[in-house]
């Protein structure tokens, strides 16, 4: 395609190839005008955060009711409605002849208006017909000013580079160093010498694999010699302290209204930070393959400690639903918060924070202005590989409670006393105020079961149950450091 983006006005034009678009969303979402792409049957087909915020929308990209043009209503500076299928986009890619400046009303779906300017240009292929077009539009300034100046820079640039936070910098004709911001100072360790240092300000260059890059074959001086966008090169910028940086470039060249090269602009993005986050990504989908087969295992076992116990498969059925229950809601409390992700794998939670989830379903239970689960001790934390086994546990006490215990009676309640004794963590289970309890001497149930299979043999500790008179008391010893590693 042989086509190109202009910015235009009274002032000298300046040409962006239009394979700027073949720049990653983030890098496109920086220009500071709107940019939409159509097809040659005016179907969306990409569109920069600036073309939204023109629209007051975000249309979906290949909608087929929407075509030329994002916004909700347009209209002529006379107040006449435009429909959208004789806007100027779709003149453009009926007639493939591109316009300069044009002005339209545009309204947003809110009902605010804005008069924009926009310049459109036609895509063809190599037999001339046209496949698309490009449209760059801005809000009409209140008070029109030159769009560029006399030297072809653009008023307050600056000042709206100076703010991005990926590098940037621009180069003469030439190649020499014409403006940069903080974010390139810091990628490059340097500051370089305005109109004198060139191609690239960084001390020294290496290729990805560690060979020596001269500066006059960068691919800023590369883009300059081309005359031609160049797209995601990769290279390394080596500081003067000898620390080094691996970096992706993206310098377009810049052309005036004749067709003359005046310079370049290059965004270089820094890839430490996106090796950083793919070893981050496998380190979590490793963790996450570890998480799925411990679960799997441990519903396995559920399952079948439930139907070693249940009396029919409704039993069962309520059974394993709950338990699988109790343990989602305990997992749940083990993953890291979104913003964590990067740096948290493996979360930690503590003992009343999952004796509260497991005991969420009786909170709005009270008994005369008192809870009907009590925990007093120190609040210790609990790990990850020991929170699934000890919130079904726990779970398993709660049920039992609240089908033949202290909480199946609306006097009932439940004391829990935590300490630490002889680096063994201690938990007595007191349950009072409700019916008697019975031990089934004659049958070992899921509790049992469950007991042995977690407490001695995951955690190395111990459990005993009394059941007296006043209500059943359990005691649960297990090793500190086994419950918080």
């Amino acid at each position: 395609m042989e086509s190109s983006l202009r910015y235009t006005s009274s002032a000298p034009e300046v040409f962006l190839d239009e394979r700027v678009l073949d720049l990653p969303d983030h890098l496109l979402d920086l220009l500071p005008v709107g940019v939409y792409v159509c097809d040659r049957d005016g179907l969306i087909v990409r569109y920069n955060r600036c073309a939204a915020e023109l629209w007051g929308c975000s249309p979906k990209v290949g909608d087929p009711t929407v075509r030329f043009c994002g916004s909700y209503r347009l209209y002529g500076l006379e107040g006449r409605h435009i429909p959208h299928a004789k806007c100027p986009m779709a003149d453009v890619l009926a007639t493939g002849h591109g316009l300069r400046d044009q002005e339209i009303g545009i309204e947003r779906p809110d009902g605010t208006r804005v008069v924009a300017l926009v310049n459109i240009e036609a895509m063809k292929d190599g037999s001339g017909r046209v496949v698309g077009a490009v449209n760059v539009f801005r809000e009409r300034p209140e008070h029109p000013r030159p769009w560029l100046d006399g030297n072809n820079h653009v008023p307050g640039s600056d000042q709206l580079l100076q703010a991005m936070p990926v590098a940037v910098y621009t180069t003469d004709g030439a190649g020499r160093i014409t403006f940069y911001n903080e974010a390139a100072a810091e990628l490059w360790g340097a500051r370089p010498e305005i109109g004198k240092s060139e191609f690239c300000g960084s001390w020294k260059l290496y290729w990805p694999d560690g060979t020596p890059l001269q500066h006059a074959e960068c691919p800023m001086a590369l883009a300059l010699r081309d005359r031609r966008p160049i797209r995601g090169m990769e290279a390394i910028a080596e500081r003067a302290d000898g620390s080094r940086v691996p970096f992706i470039a993206y310098p377009v060249p810049l052309f005036d209204a004749s067709g003359g090269l005046v310079g370049a602009v290059n965004t270089l993005a820094d890839i430490t930070e996106r090796r950083h986050a793919e070893e981050q990504t496998h380190l979590l989908l490793r963790e996450m393959s570890h998480r799925v087969k411990n679960l799997f295992a441990l519903s396995s076992s559920v399952v079948g400690l439930s139907a070693a116990s249940a009396k029919t498969p409704k039993e069962l059925a309520s059974a394993v639903q709950e338990r699988l229950a109790a343990l989602a809601r305990a997992h749940e409390l083990t993953l890291p918060k979104a913003s964590e992700a990067a740096t948290r794998i493996d979360q930690a939670t503590t003992l009343q924070t999952l004796v509260q989830t497991i005991f969420s379903p009786y909170e709005d239970a009270t008994l005369k202005n008192r809870a009907r689960v009590v925990v007093t001790g120190p609040d210790i934390p609990v790990a990850g590989g020991s929170v699934t086994g000890f919130a079904l546990l726990l779970h398993e006490f709660s049920t039992n409670a609240a089908k033949y215990g202290a909480l199946s009676t609306p006097t009932g309640y439940v004391e829990i006393e935590c300490f630490e004794h002889n680096g063994q963590f201690v938990l007595i289970w007191k349950e009072r105020g409700g019916p008697p309890v019975a031990h089934e001497a004659d049958r070992e149930g899921f509790g049992s079961l469950l007991a042995r299979a977690t407490v001695r043999g995951q955690l190395g500790g111990d459990i005993s149950r009394d059941w007296k008179p006043e209500g059943l008391t359990i005691r649960l010893c297990v090793p500190k450091d086994r419950l918080t590693a």
